[in-house]
Formats: C-alpha cells, structure tokens, sequence
C-alpha cells in the first residue's frame, strides 16, 4: 500500500525546509515527493494552498496594499505591469 498523498508532499515540504537557503526548482521538489512536475505542482497547491474565497477574488480585494483607481484596478497587488513584468 503506498502512502497518503499528503505524505508524498510531505516529503518534498522537508526539503524545502531543509534547503530554504539553496535554490529549489520544481524539479527537484517533485523528485523528493515522488511526483511529475505537473502532477506535484497540483498536490502540493491543494495540500498547503488555501483556497480563494469569492469575496477576495474580485478587483475591490482589501488584501491590495493600495487602493484601486482607474489608473492601477488593472494592474496586479505586486506592482507589476502585465506588459513589462516590472516595476
């Protein structure tokens, strides 16, 4: 019987854990939990990602630092222009 899934991710979190200060890819996480890339990305969302309620997917979101206008309720949170990918 193979393990839960939530023990495959697990598996992957520790490395994270224990390499926080070397760089990690995609890769190698998915490698540690025993999963395709693909297939990890999604696990490891639903495992430690929660989800987005409603009332915080729209444009009025108060988890934006600044408030919307006509001139940034397009742009994202980060400060990043979709166009150019900085700041």
């Amino acid at each position: 019987m193979s393990p839960p899934p939530v023990a495959h991710v697990r598996r992957a979190r520790d490395l994270i854990d224990r390499c926080y200060a070397e760089p990690l890819d995609l890769e190698a996480m998915a490698i540690a939990a025993g999963y395709s890339r693909f297939h990890f990305a999604r696990a490891f969302r639903t495992a430690y990602v929660a989800p987005r309620s409603p009332s915080s997917a729209g444009a009025g979101s108060s988890s934006c630092s600044r408030p919307p206008n006509a001139r940034t309720a397009s742009r994202p949170c980060s400060g990043t222009t979709p166009a150019t990918g900085s700041a």
